[in-house]
């Protein structure tokens, strides 16, 4: 196995640890508090359970796509649209008016 292959081979599984074992796992062991965040971006219950199911099948299915190389460059360019739209619905920084503010700020202390 070249150089190249073994890089690559860890580029893909450090993509996906990222989403299966973390972020997918999570929101099936902490469903209800998974349901809680989602429900402060979209108001109505079953809203925000269908928007995490779909989060979640898109983290699991992407993610296994660049493991075993099926449509491995469009599986990943969905999860980093998918990383892009989650930052813009949940770290919504801009909401809380105090970002460009001086000193101690609400908005910079977004976890």
């Amino acid at each position: 196995m070249t150089t190249a292959a073994v890089v690559a081979l860890v580029v893909r599984y450090g993509i996906v640890v990222l989403f299966l074992p973390f972020s997918a796992l999570d929101k099936i062991v902490g469903f209800e508090g998974a349901v809680k965040q989602a429900q402060e971006v979209f108001k109505p219950r079953p809203l925000a359970i269908a928007v995490l199911i779909c989060g979640l099948a898109i983290e699991v299915i992407m993610s296994l796509g660049v493991v075993t190389g099926v449509g491995d460059r469009m599986a990943a360019l969905v999860l980093a649209a998918y990383c892009a739209a989650t930052a813009v619905l949940y770290k919504r920084f801009w909401a809380l008016g105090d970002f460009w503010a001086g000193g101690d700020s609400k908005a910079r202390n977004l976890s």
